[in-house]
């Protein structure tokens, strides 16, 4: 799926337009942690997480690495449908960012073309 990781820049502007796509109205921030924060199961030090908590001040997506367009899509499913399963989530990512097909234009002369967190060690 959609795997590019982003700049801040680009993550920034992912976030308002899915926030925008979604009718996300209340804040949400972005807040990186540290890796050494994060345990698995084991209680194994140095993992990766990304995740979102949702209070009534708004909601923060937390991540430990760049984050993708997948991954801000899926958190604020959370923030937008918090009664949602993760699986319902999971197949409601992959449909929004299923690629569009590309539909083939006539030549004209006179047109323009115009949660549950995530843990990985």
């Amino acid at each position: 799926m959609h795997e590019k990781r982003s700049t801040a820049d680009q993550t920034n502007q992912w976030l308002h337009y899915w926030m925008q796509q979604l009718v996300i109205k209340h804040p949400v921030r972005l807040e990186r942690a540290s890796i050494w924060s994060v345990t698995d199961r084991n209680g194994r030090r140095g993992c990766s997480l990304v995740g979102v908590v949702v209070d009534t001040e708004g909601a923060r997506i937390i991540h430990t690495r760049r984050l993708t367009e997948e991954d801000i899509v899926h958190e604020l499913l959370h923030v937008a449908h918090p009664h949602w399963s993760e699986e319902a989530v999971v197949a409601e990512t992959a449909r929004l960012l299923k690629p569009r097909p590309r539909h083939r234009r006539a030549a004209r002369s006179t047109e323009t073309e115009n949660t549950p967190a995530r843990v990985e060690c």
